[in-house]
């Protein structure tokens, strides 16, 4: 995919995904190609470290089982949940970047004319910046 245009799609997102260690960026260097795995096998064995250590820390806790479980099923469930969501992003790279680069081929409503083209351009910024405020937010768009 053509690094210029993936930028400014979903660039947001994107972003979050490649901080996180998920997604891979573009780029031409194989050397950073292996570093960006390395860094992603070190967030896959951290979060699995993490998991795991709160799960024992549960197990073998001296206060009353029962009690400690309820304490920290949610944090345990939502850990996992993350976890598993990283991992089905990474096994499906591929197939999210054969979708996005389909998305940016085939533009599903093109502007119809000069007109139409300048009023996106002109609000694109705005448009950014007020999803980006929303999201930052945890404010609803409507």
């Amino acid at each position: 995919m053509d690094s210029r245009k993936q930028q400014n799609f979903l660039y947001f997102p994107f972003l979050y995904l490649t901080l996180c260690g998920v997604w891979k960026p573009c780029t031409d260097y194989f050397l950073l190609e292996v570093m960006f795995d390395l860094f992603t096998a070190f967030m896959v064995i951290t979060c699995e470290t993490v998991i795991l250590t709160e799960i024992l820390a549960v197990l073998f806790s001296e206060k009353n089982m029962s009690q400690v479980l309820v304490e920290n099923i949610y944090m345990i469930v939502t850990m996992i949940g993350g976890f598993l969501k990283m991992l089905n992003i990474i096994s499906k790279r591929n197939k999210i970047a054969l979708l996005t680069e389909s998305c940016l081929t085939k533009l599903w409503n093109p502007p119809r004319d000069q007109e139409e083209f300048s009023i996106m351009t002109k609000y694109d910024k705005l448009i950014r910046f007020g999803i980006s405020f929303c999201l930052c937010n945890n404010k609803p768009l409507s």
